[in-house]
């Protein structure tokens, strides 16, 4: 089972992509803020990281860069306002951020295309390690 943190200062936001992905099969957490989700990341290892930009103490940008720093396999991903795409850009292209998903998101839409972003990873760490073989004494 795939593991999510969403994390949005608006807690009708964090509720409606909570019930969306808990109904899609993920184990579900959510925080207010980013200090909050950085002592959650702790306790709780997420294969996604979902957050806001524009938080009061710390904007989505910030958080996940700590996230890369600490769980660099995790995927970040930037889910606000295209507006905020601008401010977004150099976190993106340095690859602290792995995908910007424009709000209002499509529920119908959103969760398969998170669990495809999720393939590739799950992909590579499922897949065997070669044995050598012929090897010479």
């Amino acid at each position: 089972m795939e593991r999510i943190l969403i994390v949005d200062d608006e807690v009708q936001v964090c509720r409606s992509l909570g019930r969306l992905f808990r109904r899609e099969g993920f184990e579900v957490e959510t925080a207010e803020g980013g200090p909050e989700a950085l002592l959650m990341l702790d306790t709780f290892r997420p294969d996604v990281v979902l957050t806001d930009f524009r938080m009061p103490r710390m904007n989505g940008a910030q958080l996940l860069a700590e996230v890369r720093r600490r769980f660099p396999r995790t995927l970040r991903i930037i889910l606000s306002g295209y507006s905020d795409l601008v401010s977004v850009m150099t976190p993106l292209q340095e690859g602290e951020i792995s995908r910007f998903i424009c709000k209002p998101w499509d529920n119908d839409t959103l969760a398969p295309a998170i669990r495809a972003m999720l393939a590739p990873r799950d992909a590579r760490a499922t897949r065997p390690t070669p044995t050598p073989t012929g090897e010479r004494s």
